[in-house]
């Protein structure tokens, strides 16, 4: 796909404007389809009511509207909307109907050209009056630094035109490349422009100038050209009103050569210069659609290929939700094809799904259907190979049960590049709307958390998650959890619950015993849920390693539904977070990283393996770059990568990042990294990236971990600086079993003494006795020869004292 969906889906709140508004680029990102390892047909059906349902048996499109974008007359025109001097007409590039205030839509490029214009000997200027407003070029990928934006060009005697370069115009363009201009439109990087806000002069009108001298004497005609991407548009934000300009004038010295006061369009001319891609929106018969035999396509009669240089839509007709009362709404599409992605994301064909909810003035992509900024627009650079459901093979189900008391909109999206690599494109059959009315009192434990590592005798956390589905509010509601086999245990405090709002609860378990595989489940117990079905949530296989310095971190659910079939240049993300969740505060070594392929892949081959040391919301500094073979023999079980004899990644106190470039090309991209849906947990370890900018938040887990050794001196000094006072952490893990550790802080150099006494106030063990340096230290103590029970460890120094409890289970 290309850029942005707002350039494929999926990150960040891009940042902000010089204006009083700020502009969040929504950035396009193409979404990895996932396959289901046994590759279902299509998903079954468990809701309660269709309320829309089309599979195109008729014969026709019925009330689906077929739309080419790329169709678009030009919209530089005469306007009365804020002329300059407060009355009048300007030139102005937009549609006075799209949004609240008239403005631009995506994929635009529009030109108003001059009149020939004689320009003198010496030095000839141009200047004119300008204001616009268009999309912040904040989260541009290199080798773009801009999204939408304008500039001004000139041609000699009807020659090709030449953009006036950044020397000879004031101000200067404020980016030196468009990705309007570069990448959507064809031109190549490095086309300057302005982009942004600038309506900063009198009336919000500012002076334009550009010299004119390199064509001197020559016959000319001058261009004001707009460019917009297939993302941000003024739907999206109404003060995005595009570009006016009045009160043009050539001149040299004292002597005018041209002037024009907006007055009338005369011998101006206008154009949309944006390729027509045409519009092949049709009906088609596959016999193997699980939805009968008529389906949708977007390609020719006679080829079955689409066209270069597409942007088509097929729109569905409003379908009334106002109505329904508090439930679920799903959508779903079955759907198949071939578009082509030879080179990889973004210089590709692509598709995608959309959803209006104002009668289709603003259309967002089904991955953030309220185009909240920030949030992945996804778009989709393959298909699956037969016909699938759409939520089973890219995504979460689409739900819109938010939009329940609305009316909504849908439609498909098609886009091609320009190059001569055609294909069928997707296919499209039985769109479904389905809705399942809610219980009055339902509280669901809707996911449980399980934290690694798990390793015996130690301590480690579990959250759940619950959720009030139901509508009515619940006080007092009571959470479990237990590991089968074992006794039921509370969640603690119980909680109360509108309908909608979410609680969690956490605490910390502890297996004894190494070697066997286990099953956690949480679950909410109010008295009166009328749907005990979505009451639990199940965890398993937890598999419980042996005692020892050697642990194994991964942040996913355990399972591996899927495989994920990332475009070439991009793959799965991982951050790990051992310091920095207080894991291991004092430090380890990274001896492995271990991941799990799809065991479909048909031979040996390649993925390069990145590490990177530090780096909160993006890697920090590339420690490891390697390019593996995964063995066909290797796939379907655990892959482990040796990281031992890799300097940076040994006795460290930093987090780090694991990224796999996706090197193979083609349709299926092996090897492919087995995963599941993610569920909707706090903390956030897994992205997509491309190696460049800010990684983008994932919709999935991925069998991605690695495993570590624990720094095992008894005191070892936190390299965190000189602390000005003392202080006495409390230890962790605790509960413990049997070992635990201890963090203080120590100001200056002084006797001291860290003990550890039983309840009756006896000493059981001394830690530390005498002087030691300033700084943050950590220290190990064993109980593996107490009894269970509670222990106090105690810091005693000149000038400071203090205590805390620990509990040793066994």
């Amino acid at each position: 796909m290309k850029r942005r969906m707002p350039l494929c889906a999926l990150m960040i709140v891009l940042a902000m404007a010089v204006s009083l508004f700020a502009t969040p680029a929504n950035i396009q990102l193409p979404e990895v389809r996932r396959a289901t390892i046994t590759d279902p047909s299509h998903s079954p059906r468990y809701l309660d009511e269709t309320i829309f349902y089309e599979d195109w048996e008729e014969g026709n499109l019925a009330d689906w509207t077929p739309i080419d974008l790329t169709a678009e007359p030009s919209w530089w025109h005469l306007d009365t909307r804020d002329a300059f001097g407060g009355s009048g007409t300007s030139w102005w590039m937009g549609n006075p109907a799209v949004g609240a205030n008239g403005g631009y839509l995506d994929d635009w490029y529009m030109v108003l050209d001059s009149p020939p214009i004689q320009l003198p000997a010496g030095t000839p200027m141009l200047r004119f009056m300008s204001r616009y407003s268009c999309e912040d070029p904040a989260g541009a990928e290199a080798p773009y630094n801009g999204w939408d934006g304008l500039n001004i060009r000139i041609s000699v005697n009807s020659g090709p035109w030449t953009v006036i370069p950044n020397t000879a115009v004031n101000p200067a363009y404020d980016r030196t490349s468009l990705y309007s201009f570069g990448f959507q439109h064809g031109e190549g990087a490095n086309i300057p422009g302005w982009c942004g806000v600038n309506t900063s002069g009198h009336r919000n009108w500012y002076l334009q100038t550009a010299n004119l001298s390199q064509w001197a004497g020559q016959n000319v005609k001058i261009r004001w050209a707009f460019a917009s991407d297939p993302a941000y548009n003024t739907t999206n934000n109404s003060q995005m009103f595009g570009w006016m300009i009045d009160n043009i004038r050539v001149y040299a010295g004292t002597d005018t050569t041209f002037s024009d006061n907006a007055d009338a369009v005369g011998d101006w001319t206008t154009s949309s210069v944006r390729p027509t891609g045409g519009n092949l929106w049709r009906i088609a018969t596959d016999a193997t659609s699980p939805a009968g035999p008529n389906i949708v396509v977007c390609n020719n009669v006679g080829t079955n290929l689409y066209n270069t240089d597409m942007n088509n839509v097929l729109e569905s007709p409003i379908i009334d939700v106002s109505a329904l009362p508090f439930g679920t709404l799903i959508a779903d599409v079955q759907v198949t094809g071939v578009v082509m992605c030879e080179t990889g994301f973004p210089d590709c064909d692509y598709w995608g799904m959309e959803v209006s909810m104002d009668s289709g003035m603003t259309w967002c992509a089904v991955s953030n259907p309220t185009c909240e900024p920030g949030v992945p627009n996804y778009v989709y650079s393959d298909c699956p190979t037969f016909w699938s459901s759409f939520n089973e093979s890219y995504s979460t189900p689409m739900d819109f049960s938010d939009f329940i008391g609305h009316t909504v909109k849908f439609r498909f999206t098609l886009q091609t590049n320009d190059d001569a690599l055609l294909a069928v494109g997707p296919k499209f059959d039985g769109f479904s709307l389905e809705y399942t009315g809610g219980f009055p009192n339902d509280v669901t434990c809707y996911t449980l958390q399980v934290r690694y590592p798990n390793m015996a005798g130690r301590a480690f956390k579990i959250k759940g998650y619950f959720r009030n589905v139901g509508s009515l509010g619940q006080n007092e509601v009571q959470g479990f959890w237990r590991i089968l086999g074992s006794s039921n245990r509370p969640f603690l405090p119980r909680f109360s619950l509108e309908p909608g709002q979410i609680a969690t609860r956490d605490t910390v378990a502890i297996i004894a015993t190494a070697g066997a595989t286990h099953t956690m489940q949480a679950w909410s117990a109010l008295n009166s849920d009328d749907n005990v079905q979505n009451d639990t949530s199940t965890v398993t296989p937890i598999v419980v390693a042996p005692s020892g310095p050697d642990l194994e971190f991964g942040y996913d659910n355990r399972t591996t539904q899927f495989r994920f079939n990332y475009v070439t240049g991009r793959g799965p993300l991982v951050h790990f977070t051992p310091c920095s969740d207080g894991t291991l505060p004092g430090g380890y070594s990274v001896s492995s990283i271990l991941a799990m392929f799809d065991a479909g892949q048909p031979a040996d081959l390649p993925i390069r393996y990145h590490v990177y040391l530090g780096g909160t919301t993006a890697p920090g500094t590339e420690v490891y770059n390697e390019l593996i073979t995964v063995l066909r023999s290797e796939t379907g079980a655990w892959k482990a990568t040796s990281l031992a004899a890799v300097p940076e990644l040994q006795n460290i106190q930093q987090d780090f990042w694991v990224w796999l470039e996706t090197v193979a090309t083609g349709e299926e991209r092996y090897p492919q990294i087995l995963g599941d849906d993610k569920q909707l947990w706090d903390d956030v370890h897994f992205y997509t990236w491309g190696g460049t900018g800010a990684p983008t938040v994932s919709d999935f887990f991925y069998q991605i971990h690695a495993r570590v050794r624990e720094t095992t001196d008894v005191e070892e000094e936190v390299v965190l600086g000189v602390p000005t006072v003392w202080s006495l952490a409390q230890n962790y893990p605790n509960p413990f079993n049997p070992s635990t550790e201890i963090l203080y802080s120590v100001p200056r150099a002084e006797p001291m003494t860290l003990k550890v006494y039983n309840l009756i106030g006896q000493e059981v063990a001394t830690l530390f006795s005498g002087v030691t340096q300033p700084g943050v230290h950590r220290i190990s103590f064993n109980g593996a020869n107490l009894a269970s029970g509670v222990y106090l460890y105690r810091l005693e120094a000149e000038s400071f004292s203090a205590a805390r409890k620990m509990l040793l289970m066994k």
